[in-house]
């Protein structure tokens, strides 16, 4: 609904004609003091707004100063002026019909000077009078030593308007023009030049505010600027397109958790959660930023099966899938249908492995066995000792067990497989051998001649 700012104007010769100083609040008012601002409205069943606040009734208490009135009703043209109340008050507001536009009155000027320049609608009168359509229009007025002349006036017969210009002062005041800005990133310009920070300085008068946001809609208002004054601006979003595309014909698509009819909706620019869900399959959901009118494809992946791993007797235990290590226990992850190998491990105890099919939530409860060790001795010739004499001594072997040094020849090992080798002055013999926990192994090297 468009608004119309209009200056406080001689009260012309039917009631059905209202205009008011254009501003748009007034600092510093007593706001203990108001007034009863009584409204007729035709229609009848128009409905009427202050300050953008609906009037339940016909009549409304206000502060002192410059307030906004608009209406609206089925059939007429969106109506819209400014009051400056400064006592109780009635105001009559006439609505156009839409079908009455072609209607055209003789509009008449008296104006003070005789020499100022009147346009009407931006453009400029020739002579005193002109014809013009029924309904509200614009009056502008500009002579030489004068303020700017600008006002409305709503023609509904043919009317004479009177204009009195006021001699523009040597000495304009100055005051501090304050802005409240949402969205904090819009650009706001004052007649046509740009503001750098939240204020600036302007000459007492009419001014031109203007503000501009990369996802919202222009705005711009004239403002009466008469002392210092703070300046709510409030733009309103631009709407984009947002369209969600599935593979998965009947699923539901809700946009900021609202299920959505079809797989589009309307919404403004901005960060947006859309969610996808359908039976049998992974529910999708994430954050997408509009600029724009937007398509986001979601390709929804068929649901899995849980699987659930834990060991009973301790917390903490590596738990590895196909060889891969995942986490640790208590375990639980989401597989597609399969065979898979899980091990689970831990120190001090014996590794657990099992081929498991996951057809459906599957758990896997274990608990581990400590782990036990095998012995293995070695059976050496009379005279021949493990590691003790020189190294080249003839009476000396050494013992390794995965490249460690043994002591002895008789040692205790984990079960699995293990590297042995027999180190003896110039020659080694290298054994691989599989042992299981408990249980003992003898080890005899024999020397082999062989005759070719």
């Amino acid at each position: 609904m468009k608004r119309w700012l209009v200056v406080l104007l001689s009260l012309l010769s039917f009631s059905s004609v209202i205009m008011a100083q254009t501003t748009t609040s007034q600092p510093g008012s007593n706001t203990g003091t108001t007034y009863t601002l009584n409204i007729q409205s035709s229609p009848s069943n128009a409905v009427v707004y202050v300050d953008g606040n609906r009037v339940s009734g016909n009549s409304i208490r206000v502060t002192p100063g410059v307030h906004t009135v608009s209406a609206q009703a089925a059939g007429y043209n969106d109506y819209s002026t400014s009051v400056n109340v400064q006592q109780n008050m009635n105001i009559t507001i006439n609505m156009n019909s839409t079908s009455s536009g072609s209607t055209l009155y003789t509009l008449s000027f008296r104006v003070s000077p005789s020499n100022a320049i009147v346009y009407v609608d931006g453009n400029r009168v020739s002579g005193n009078s002109l014809s013009v359509t029924r309904g509200t229009h614009s009056i502008t007025a500009q002579a030489n030593g004068y303020t700017n002349f600008s006002a409305s006036v709503n023609v509904l017969q043919n009317m004479t308007y009177s204009i009195d210009m006021k001699a523009a002062s040597t000495v304009l005041n100055q005051y501090t023009l304050s802005f409240q800005v949402s969205p904090s990133n819009a650009m706001v310009y004052v007649d046509g030049n740009r503001v750098s920070g939240t204020s600036i300085r302007l000459n007492q008068g009419q001014h031109v505010v203007t503000a501009k946001a990369q996802g919202y809609s222009d705005y711009s208002v004239t403002i009466n600027l008469q002392q210092n004054m703070t300046f709510p601006i409030s733009m309103a979003p631009l709407s984009y397109r947002l369209t969600v595309t599935t593979n998965v014909s009947n699923a539901s698509i809700y946009v900021d958790g609202t299920k959505i009819l079809g797989n589009a909706a309307t919404v403004n620019t901005g960060i947006h959660t859309i969610r996808v869900e359908a039976n049998g399959y992974q529910s999708y959901s994430a954050q997408v930023e509009v600029n724009g009118n937007i398509t986001v494809p979601v390709n929804l992946t068929a649901l899995q099966h849980s699987l659930s791993v834990d060991v009973s007797n301790i917390r903490g235990a590596q738990v590895q899938i196909d060889g891969n290590l995942v986490g640790i226990t208590p375990y639980v992850t989401s597989l597609s249908p399969g065979i898979y190998t899980i091990t689970v491990t831990a120190s001090g105890y014996e590794t657990y492995s099992e081929r498991v099919a996951v057809n459906g939530p599957t758990v896997l409860k274990i608990a581990l066995q400590q782990e036990r060790f095998a012995t293995v001795s070695f059976i050496l010739p009379k005279g021949i000792v493990v590691g003790q004499g020189s190294s080249t001594s003839k009476d000396r072997v050494d013992i390794y067990v995965d490249g460690i040094q043994q002591s002895s020849s008789s040692f205790q090992v984990r079960s699995g497989t293990h590297t042995i080798r027999i180190l003896s002055g110039n020659f080694a013999i290298d054994q691989t051998i599989d042992v299981q926990a408990g249980r003992n192994y003898l080890i005899q090297p024999m020397l082999q001649v062989i005759v070719q």
